[in-house]
């Protein structure tokens, strides 16, 4: 079985349900196909969902097929599933494995997978707050602050869960600013939007509040996938902070790479080699 992530979850910027890789199938699940075929397991997963969202409507007759999907399978080998090729099975498990579960791999021609409910995912990824960002330089090391920013730090490990399926690493996530007082990056990727609008920051009555050395933040509440990691105490005004590096000795490596010549000295200090990072999470 591959590792993938389906293109309607991958693709989309609303927080649907994520799916995971099942164990291989070496025959699909008992249960009748439907009717079409599909050409992709990522119309396959869309079916399942749309199943699953008629189920929740009561649009569903009664019957073997009455409860609501949650797994489909896939027949997407052409030469191994020969007429069974473009089948897609929908199934309901009754007992389905933890959202954070690893990933199952094996060589069948059926891809298989399931999708969660958005709370069940939620839930399986709160105990996450360390975000590692692996560079060539080594890894910067974010705690996560949720209570800061909730709405960020969710997207953010709803991008991380979509990067482990795809296997291929974060397309344009990288640094691209350094300067004597932080360097800034973005993470931005099909699929997640860590720009999404937030409470904001708990300045409360306090006009004097600082952001701290090492967090990370965006400039504004307005939504943007940019990030800054701040190396002084600074005016918070109206950044929304979602992370704190602890160790800020890679960054501040990272702000001595060299920058592109600036025609004017008010111009931002651009790196010439943009630093990639790709991200994982852990407890």
């Amino acid at each position: 079985m591959g590792r993938h992530m389906s293109p309607w979850i991958a693709l989309s910027l609303f927080p649907l349900s994520p799916l995971h890789p099942l164990l291989p199938l070496p025959t699909p699940p008992a249960a009748p196909p439907l009717p079409t075929t599909f050409i992709s397991e990522g119309e396959c997963c869309a079916a399942c969902y749309e199943h699953r969202s008629t189920a929740a409507r009561g649009g569903l007759d009664k019957g073997t097929n009455s409860s609501a999907c949650n797994t489909w399978v896939f027949c997407g080998d052409p030469q191994r599933c020969g007429s069974r090729y473009g089948e897609c099975w929908l199934k309901h498990h009754p007992a389905l494995p933890p959202a954070d579960a690893p990933q199952a791999n094996g060589n069948t021609m059926w891809n298989s997978g399931i999708v969660y409910d958005d709370t069940a995912v939620a839930q399986a990824y709160e105990k996450y707050l360390k975000l590692t960002m692996h560079t060539v330089l080594g890894d910067l090391i974010v705690t996560l602050l949720p209570e800061l920013a909730p709405n960020v730090v969710r997207e953010i490990r709803r991008e991380v869960l979509v990067l482990s399926q795809r296997g291929k690493g974060c397309g344009n996530c990288k640094f691209y600013r350094a300067e004597d007082f932080g360097i800034q990056g973005v993470i931005l990727n099909p699929g997640c939007y860590i720009g999404t609008p937030d409470k904001g920051h708990p300045n409360g009555t306090d006009p004097k509040r600082k952001i701290p050395p090492g967090y990370v933040c965006r400039a504004g509440m307005a939504g943007s996938p940019h990030f800054f990691i701040n190396f002084f105490d600074a005016d918070w005004g109206d950044a929304l902070c979602w992370g704190r590096v602890d160790d800020l000795s890679l960054a501040k490596i990272i702000s001595k790479r060299p920058i592109k010549v600036k025609a004017t000295p008010n111009e931002l200090s651009m790196l010439v080699d943009e630093l990639s990072f790709n991200m994982t999470l852990s407890q």
